[in-house]
């Protein structure tokens, strides 16, 4: 859907769709405390974050600045759930990705940097 959509409204809401489908770190503690209702193991949980992860900094070039402050604003969920699973390999590697990202999207407005909270 994202990549087919022309409009940077439809973009931005797809957006912040994949930030509410983070796990958090709500689900991690769920998942420390052996809480069985949220149904889901910690390969579940990284394997969710991981897919999300990749969408967003996918997203991250895109050409409308609202759609990458969206996109800013849900990695900063992502880095808290790898934060809370321990991931601190991800964590480092994700400090550097968007900077690199940015660099490499030729003709498309400069970024900010994403630095984790």
């Amino acid at each position: 859907m994202y990549e087919t959509a022309d409009d940077e409204y439809v973009r931005q809401s797809l957006v912040r769709v994949a930030d509410q489908l983070t796990p958090g770190i709500p689900t991690v503690m769920a998942l420390d405390n052996d809480d069985r209702s949220i149904g889901a193991g910690e390969a579940d949980i990284r394997d969710q974050t991981d897919a999300l992860c990749g969408f967003l900094l996918e997203a991250l070039t895109d050409n409308d600045g609202r759609v990458r402050q969206s996109v800013k604003r849900g990695l900063q969920d992502v880095f808290r759930t790898y934060d809370a699973l321990g991931d601190e390999e991800t964590l480092e590697g994700l400090v550097v990705e968007p900077d690199e990202m940015a660099a490499e999207a030729s003709g498309k407005p400069s970024r900010q940097s994403i630095s984790r909270k």
